[in-house]
């Protein structure tokens, strides 16, 4: 009987649920970047459509992604589309272009992205910024695995499964996107919302002015 139990928790490794087709939800960012300063949380919201294959996430003023990467205190948008990351800016742009294409060829995760790159299952802990208990997985696989790229999904009650925490690596500690599970809303996403600003399609950015140039 004892080994039955022990060989039945040892081949329970359950994977991340697969994100639904279409879906929005809100997060909080900001909150882990840097080990020696205060939390300032700093708001954001995703939309997602795998059917355009197709993500856009915006970031209000002073979040990493925007400061750090595109060197702006204003607001920053990214859409992750099939033919890769665009970057829109909110002026005043400080002599960057106010939308252009900064990384070709990196798109949108697909609904699988997490289960699909075989993380470690490390059991259910209670998330401590939203109190929730949450299932977490450690990505070992990934580049970096002393600093690894974690994720965190709602365990149980109205929103198990939901996105709850997705933290990586950055340049002086760890990025991460807090999502609001009840923010959640599964469903058709107005495609207009992945349409990008007139002009900007195809337009590369700058090459002094891309994402890996900018990074201190």
């Amino acid at each position: 009987l004892l080994s039955t139990i022990s060989l039945t928790i040892a081949s329970y490794n359950p994977q991340p649920t697969l994100w639904p087709i279409e879906f929005i939800i809100t997060f909080q960012s900001n909150i882990t970047v840097t080990i020696d300063q205060p939390v300032v949380p700093v708001n954001g919201i995703s939309y997602y459509d795998w059917t355009l294959k197709a993500q856009r996430i915006e970031h209000d003023p002073g979040a990493y992604e925007c400061t750090n990467f595109y060197a702006t205190n204003q607001s920053c948008t990214e859409y992750f589309l099939p033919d890769g990351l665009y970057r829109v800016l909110q002026a005043p742009t400080e002599g960057q272009e106010e939308c252009c294409l900064d990384m070709p060829g990196i798109g949108a995760l697909p609904p699988d992205w997490a289960s699909s790159t075989n993380p470690t299952y490390n059991g259910v802990t209670t998330e401590l910024y939203s109190g929730l208990d949450a299932k977490k997985w450690t990505f070992d696989n990934f580049p970096n695995t002393t600093n690894p790229h974690m994720y965190f999904e709602v365990d149980s009650g109205p929103y198990m499964g939901f996105p709850l925490l997705f933290t990586f690596p950055a340049v002086d500690g760890r990025q991460d996107f807090y999502y609001d599970p009840a923010s959640m809303k599964v469903g058709p996403v107005d495609d207009s919302l992945f349409e990008l600003p007139e002009g900007c399609e195809g337009k590369l950015c700058s090459t002094s002015l891309r994402r890996g140039n900018i990074v201190p």
